[in-house]
């Protein structure tokens, strides 16, 4: 269709002016009344018949435009009408070439629209023809729910369901017998929605997966497809998947509850309330079978007859149900009310049940399940308990074994906990258990081994023959090995052990146990004898004049004026003692050799002790050491001695003598108990110098008082009469008390800080510099000062003495400034060798080097009182502070560049 060929309809209120268009546009257009393409009207026109307007063009097949030519003074008349009801717009005056244009733009719109409109008739048509050839019910539904069109599938789905003619009928009629459509219908959803909508559905008693398509013309939703895919086998087998896909849910929630528990009785009943949860059954119990009887020990269902925790059930039912479980089959059964407890059962509606046996070596119990449905128990139910049950025979099993395996680890824990030799367990490279003697031979605590590497601990040239020996017992090379090993110990020293390894299985893992025995101290006794032995030999083989000379030097050895040597044998009785020991003990060598032994002349209330440290030679638990003894000679008077002894064995390890070597130490023993008399009688000095400084203060501040009073009280009184130079005197004198009275205060804190006890422990220097500032805020105020605190770290110190500190040097800081010099303060902290070191900064008048050391001395002044007022005292309490504190202190200043004052403490 060409654009001259279309037609046209001019409907004008005004006659001229539609002549005037009639004329001009139909040289080239057919002007007609009906079957028009294109609509021309005025403003009048529209207000008039808009209503018929709408109509034509709701009517129209295809989209039919509307051309308003109007002034703008009708235009306001028309207004409100001309929404959905033109479509192009003139106002008058109007050129010709632009009316022109606009038709010819509402033509080919007017064209397009008729071809799309026969394309989709076209489309219909043939969508009609591909309905028939899809194997799956089609209809076509109206906006009013009618159905417009049904393919061949769909009506011989409605035959059979004798519904001869559908199309026409309602399809919520048809389709569900309904008199008004569902709200959960796609159709429904689609007609409000504009959009496909897909949904399960139930159809003639078969389900089905419904979806429905708007098909739109000229925009409007006019039809919807509806198509129908049978699900109903689909479903059958999802509900089959789901209900398999539930019973393996439920075994894997059954294991885990199963792997949380730790005993067998939480096994059961962990196992009795996950069945019941996720089951549709009435309730769970489980039963285990003792000496032909089983006892109830998990119930989730209250009610159930003859089911309560605890309660143990016998007779011949039971014997004859334990026959049946005993050979891995199920017990399953209808309840036909036979019996007291069938009856009981079926009041309560349970309709069948099923036991199902828990079996591992032997019958151990069942899993009961009543259900109330009579066919609740088919294969696949039973096949899931059955499962069940054999996971719960598998975690009893393995909750015995943990307990045997427990058992036996607690047994091991106990013995090595009490061993007398180190005992390790080395698992995938690291210590997992050490016993106290094992972290006492390394000089650490348990819990600093646990995890760490065995190399770590071992002497570098001993390195590789350890990891040797390691990795042929985790490969299964050698099941036991007994090696030398050097070990280092947390303070860097090296001790030797003996050290026996035999490979286990832990956990299921490999592992090996070890037993260290220290023989540090006996491996050194065995190299100085090596040592000695091979000397001796060396000098008998050299020449005997050696050994004469060697026996000389041993014999003026023994003979010393000042070492007093013995030898005595197992028995302790003395076989030799030299002249210095006889001298000091005033006993005969006829006397002593032979005849007394080392019990004779110790003190008696030693004797004990002696004993015990011979046996533990004997033993080989003790071998040489300096120890201090008190001994007793032939007159009765006692004496101290530092004593030396060493346990000499023969070639079978038997103790055969006991050599050793003393000194007198009565006198330092005496001097040690002078210095503890006048460390006492310094104390008590302390204690009356305490009293003595504490009365004085008072005795001084009670007239200081008064006179403070009597002063105040002659200005208040007769300040107005007094000559100018009495009240200047009186002033003075004021002045002087308050600094008397400031001067005992600061001598009480001096003396406070000088006794006391710090009591170190964490503390926040923040807190503590914010406590100083909050003391010191009217002083900080009527001076303008700028304090500027940085974040400070804690350290290990006692809080009272701290506030002090920082309060004097805080204080000083703000004092110590030029007249007419604004107070500028700073406060940090750093880190100095691992210690916390916090500055006080000011931009005070400085102090000369040579007093750097000096100002920390009570009652040094650098500045007479008129220039800056004081008692001296402060920075002597700073000084006795941290050495009571166990810190340092110091200070960085030049004279006008201000100070800085610092502290040192551990830490926090």
């Amino acid at each position: 269709m060409v654009l001259e060929e279309m037609r046209i309809r001019i409907d004008i209120s005004n006659e001229q002016n539609r002549k005037m268009l009639v004329d001009f546009l139909g040289k080239r257009y057919e002007i007609a009344e009906d079957n028009f393409d294109l609509l021309i009207i005025d403003g009048v026109t529209l207000k008039r018949k808009w209503r018929e307007i709408e109509r034509i063009k709701a009517e129209s097949r295809a989209f039919l435009p509307v051309l308003l030519v109007t002034t703008r003074k009708d235009l306001k008349i028309a207004e409100k009408h001309l929404w959905k009801r033109v479509d192009e717009l003139i106002i008058e005056p109007v050129d010709k070439l632009e009316l022109l244009a606009r038709i010819e733009i509402l033509l080919r719109a007017r064209k397009q629209a008729l071809q799309l409109e026969e394309h989709a008739r076209i489309m219909e048509i043939e969508l009609g023809t591909l309905f028939e050839t899809i194997a799956h019910p089609i209809v076509v539904i109206s906006p009013e729910f009618e159905i417009l069109h049904a393919n061949r599938y769909a009506q011989k789905i409605f035959r059979e369901q004798g519904i001869e003619n559908a199309i026409g009928k309602k399809c919520y009629k048809v389709f569900h017998g309904r008199e008004e459509p569902a709200e959960n219908c796609p159709c429904v959803a689609t007609f409000r929605n504009h959009k496909p909508e897909t949904r399960e559905i139930e159809i003639f008693g078969r389900m089905y997966a419904v979806s429905t398509t708007p098909i739109f013309i000229d925009g409007e939703l006019r039809k919807v497809v509806h198509l129908a895919f049978d699900i109903t086998d689909f479903k059958r087998m999802e509900r089959r998947l789901e209900r398999l896909y539930k019973a393996n849910l439920l075994l894997h929630e059954v294991e885990r509850a199963i792997l949380s528990a730790d005993e067998t009785e939480e096994i059961l009943k962990m196992t009795a309330e996950k069945l019941a949860e996720m089951l549709p059954v009435r309730g769970v119990g489980i039963t285990v079978f003792e000496n032909g009887r089983a006892r109830v020990v998990a119930v989730t269902d209250k009610k159930m007859p003859g089911f309560r925790e605890g309660e143990m059930i016998a007779g011949e039912d039971v014997a004859k149900v334990m026959q049946t479980l005993s050979q891995g089959k199920p017990w399953v059964k209808r309840v036909e009310g036979r019996g007291e407890g069938e009856r009981r059962l079926m009041e309560l509606g349970i309709k069948s049940y099923a036991l199902i046996p828990i079996v591992s070596d032997s019958l151990l119990g069942s899993i009961n399940v009543p259900s109330e449905e009579e066919d609740a128990f088919d294969e696949e139910t039973i096949q899931i308990l059955m499962e069940v049950a054999h996971s719960v025979a598998l975690a009893i099993r393995s909750a015995r074994m943990r307990e045997e395996l427990e058992e036996s680890e607690e047994k091991f824990r106990k013995l090595a906990e009490h061993s007398q030799v180190g005992i390790d367990i080395i698992q995938e490279g690291v210590f997992v258990y050490v016993n106290e003697k094992f972290a006492e031979i390394l000089g650490y605590e348990r819990e600093e081994l646990i995890g760490k590497s065995p190399v770590d601990f071992i002497h570098p040239d001993d390195r590789e023959k350890f990891e040797r020996n390691y990795r042929a017992r985790i490969l299964g090379e050698k099941n036991h090995v007994n090696y030398r090993l050097r070990v280092l110990t947390k303070s860097g020293e090296v001790r030797i052990i003996d050290a026996y390894g035999s490979r286990v299985i832990l956990r299921g893992k490999p592992a090996i146990v070890g037993v260290s025995v220290d023989i540090t101290e006996r491996e050194k006794m065995r190299q100085e004898l090596e040592k000695y032995t091979q000397e001796l030999e060396k000098l008998v083989e050299e020449r005997t004049k050696q050994l004469a000379e060697s026996e000389k030097r041993y014999r003026l050895l023994v003979e010393s004026p000042i070492v007093a040597f013995w030898e005595a044998d197992s028995n302790g009785v003395f076989r030799f003692v030299n002249d210095r020991l006889l001298e000091m003990s005033g006993y005969s060598r006829d006397e002593v050799v032979g005849k007394m032994t080392m019990f004779d002349p110790i003190a008696p209330e030693q004797r004990e002790w002696l004993a015990e440290r011979i046996r533990l030679h004997k033993e080989h638990k003790l071998y040489g050491d300096v120890v201090e003894a008190e001994l007793v000679k032939k007159d009765g008077s006692r004496f101290h001695v530092l004593v030396s002894p060493a346990p000499i064995y023969d070639e079978k390890g038997n103790l055969v003598r006991i050599v050793g070597a003393m000194i007198d130490i009565t006198d330092r023993k005496m001097a040690e108990e002078k210095l503890k008399q006048t460390l006492e009688e310094l104390r008590k000095a302390n204690e009356e110098l305490e009293a003595y400084v504490h009365a004085i203060s008072h005795d001084l501040r009670a007239p200081l008082r008064n006179l403070q009073g009597y002063v105040s009280a002659l200005v208040e009184d007769y300040g107005e009469k007094l000559e100018e130079d009495a009240r200047f005197y009186l002033s003075r004198l004021k002045a002087l008390t308050e600094k008397m009275d400031g001067l005992i205060n600061d001598l009480l804190e001096y003396a406070r800080v000088s006794k006391a006890k710090a009591e170190v422990r964490r503390v926040d220097l923040n807190l503590i510099v914010e406590d100083v500032l909050d003391y010191l805020k009217d002083e900080i105020r009527g001076k303008s000062a700028v304090i500027e605190i940085e974040k400070l770290p804690a350290v290990k110190g006692d809080r009272k003495l701290l506030f002090t500190v920082m309060l004097n040097l805080i204080s000083n800081a703000i004092k110590f400034v030029e007249e007419g010099v604004r107070p500028e303060v700073k406060v940090w902290a750093e880190d100095v060798n691992g210690k916390v070191r916090v500055y006080v900064k000011d931009n005070g008048i400085g102090i000369p080097e040579e007093y750097h050391e000096k100002i920390f001395n009570i009652f040094e002044r650098l500045h007479g009182e008129e220039v800056y007022p004081g008692t001296g005292v402060g920075l002597a309490i700073v000084k006795k502070a941290m050495e009571v504190m166990g810190g340092r202190y110091g200070v960085r200043s030049k004279p006008g560049e201000g100070s800085i004052f610092w502290i040192e403490l551990e830490r926090g």
